[in-house]
């Protein structure tokens, strides 16, 4: 497939595994000053709830590193812990087990 030249684009590749502290610098640019949308945080605030969509494990995003700085975000916009619920988006894949999702 053939990308239009009027499109901008970029290629990141994920951090390894064994260097999470590589995400985090990128997470906190990204929770800070977001491309064309409020911060997280500006829409979460006075809501009611929050669902995070998380992918399965048999994706290499490494959500354990970074969902920390996306609670804190939410926390001070206010929200508690229990107003926060996740789904794990698997397509057409296992069921995850309890421990696997923690």
């Amino acid at each position: 497939m053939q990308i239009p030249e009027f499109c901008s684009v970029e290629r990141f590749r994920l951090p390894a595994a064994t260097a999470p502290a590589l995400a985090h610098p990128i997470v906190g640019q990204a929770l800070e000053a977001p491309i064309g949308a409020p911060r997280l945080g500006e829409l979460a605030r006075g809501k009611r709830r929050v669902l995070i969509v998380s992918d399965d494990l048999s994706r290499p995003t490494p959500v354990v590193e970074f969902l920390g700085a996306v609670l804190e975000e939410l926390r001070a916009a206010g929200l508690e812990d229990r107003q926060v619920r996740f789904i794990m988006a698997l397509g057409t894949h296992r069921p995850m087990t309890r421990h696997e999702i923690q």
